[in-house]
């Protein structure tokens, strides 16, 4: 009789549990899903510097020439300089206290007959409260560039600073006479 009572009992409780499910005789519990960490696209970080390039030509010059027999170098469509130089002005607004980046010349080279560009790092260029500037020399030696092509020059920040306006980041000349590269800010 006892094993008649067991029997029964067992599927009494195997009946329990197979009709009403075991969530419905305990409190459930509701479980959340993991969620990764997300990344703040409300205000993402944002330096703001405007780099501006305000010559290219020759930081060393003779008299009051800017590029050495221009008068008779343009005639024939050249162009002489005693080295490549470009100067880049700072100007910042916000938290921007220095910066640095990349500029890039380009320009027909005449004794090699071919385009050359050349790309060179700068860095620590101040742009605290007034606008600060720097020259950066990517050739060192004389060059006879063809005046028609002219230097092409761009310059852009290293990140994480973007460039408020973009559109003076770029710069071509041609014109032998405003090839006088100084600092313009001291």
């Amino acid at each position: 009789m006892t094993r008649k009572i067991l029997k029964t009992g067992l599927l009494l409780t195997l009946v329990i549990f197979v009709v009403f499910p075991l969530g419905s005789v305990f409190a459930q519990q509701k479980i959340k899903p993991i969620q990764k960490p997300s990344q703040n696209k409300a205000f993402p970080l944002k330096l703001k510097a405007d780099l501006e390039i305000f010559g290219i030509g020759n930081k060393t010059w003779e008299g009051s020439e800017c590029s050495a027999c221009s008068n008779i170098l343009t005639r024939v469509g050249a162009l002489y300089l005693h080295d490549l130089t470009v100067g880049i002005m700072c100007h910042s607004s916000n938290r921007v206290k220095k910066t640095g980046g990349t500029v890039r010349v380009t320009y027909y080279d005449l004794i090699q007959g071919k385009n050359i560009t050349i790309s060179k790092r700068f860095s620590n260029l101040s742009c605290q409260t007034q606008p600060r500037d720097t020259l950066v020399t990517l050739v060192n030696h004389p060059i006879l560039i063809k005046l028609s092509t002219g230097i092409r020059a761009i310059v852009s920040p290293s990140a994480p600073i973007e460039d408020s306006n973009p559109v003076n980041n770029r710069m071509t000349t041609n014109d032998p006479n405003k090839m006088c590269i100084n600092n313009i800010v001291y």
